[in-house]
């Protein structure tokens, strides 16, 4: 592996930033090909120091998404969207709102709910939670 391949970036978090000025340690974000010989002889030779210890952690990423889109399809929502862009109409003269008013049925496939998926878990969760005691005290 080429040496220049090995670090990728420092990390620099509020726990790393506390452990470099407490215990001179610093942290890198590395290739995860690299072993600690070669990690070591990269920090060495880029830095000009020399490496006591190497540490290595493997960090899974967080889940990216945490919300979906869904098509508007509950009547209520339709209309609270519509009530939405009429009253930004009628107070901004808005050509684009006059635009998406005029031809409703179409603009209406491009609106989108965001929905977080935890919010959406817990209703879900509620909702199963008041069927079982609906059940359950019949």
């Amino acid at each position: 592996m080429i040496i220049f391949d090995v670090l990728k970036a420092p990390k620099m978090t509020e726990k790393t930033l506390s452990l470099k000025e407490e215990t001179n340690q610093y942290a890198f974000e590395v290739d995860p090909r690299a072993n600690k010989i070669q990690i070591k002889d990269c920090v060495e030779k880029t830095f000009k120091v020399s490496v006591l210890n190497v540490r290595t952690m493997n960090v899974r990423g967080k889940k990216k998404r945490t919300f979906e889109l869904e098509q508007l399809t509950l009547d209520a929502h339709i209309d609270e969207l519509r009530c939405m862009i009429e009253n930004h109409h009628r107070y901004t003269a808005s050509t684009v709102a006059a635009n998406l008013l005029d031809n409703w049925n179409e603009s209406l496939q491009q609106f989108v709910k965001v929905f977080p998926a935890d919010y959406k878990r817990v209703l879900e969760q509620m909702t199963t939670s008041s069927y079982e005691l609906l059940a359950s005290s019949s």
